[in-house]
């Protein structure tokens, strides 16, 4: 019973990050100039599937600019936030933002 238990813990926690893999390679199409982060996570929300979670300590109204055109949401998450100094990490079913080093 407990190999058992052992067996289907190690299957679930291997779906986890393959859904998690699944999500960060989610192709993402998007091209904004000058708009503010709110308006693009809402948008990055709407193709990816994916909630973002954060505090009162991220500037919503930052503005930012780019191009992306079937880009992985890791790749683009990595190039929208790394500039404004935000930190990610993927906890549960959404993409916990925090201010600071990059975390992933």
């Amino acid at each position: 019973m407990k190999r058992f238990a052992a067996i289907v813990i190690l299957v679930l926690s291997n779906m986890v990050v393959l859904a998690q893999n699944d999500l960060l390679d989610k192709k993402i199409t998007l091209s904004v100039n000058q708009s503010p982060l709110e308006e693009v996570l809402t948008q990055l929300t709407s193709q990816s599937g994916t909630r973002f979670s954060y505090g009162n300590t991220i500037d919503l109204k930052q503005k930012v600019s780019f191009d992306f055109s079937e880009v992985p949401l890791k790749e683009v998450l990595s190039k929208i936030l790394d500039p404004l100094k935000i930190s990610w990490e993927i906890i549960g079913d959404q993409i916990a933002l925090a201010p600071g080093k990059k975390l992933t």
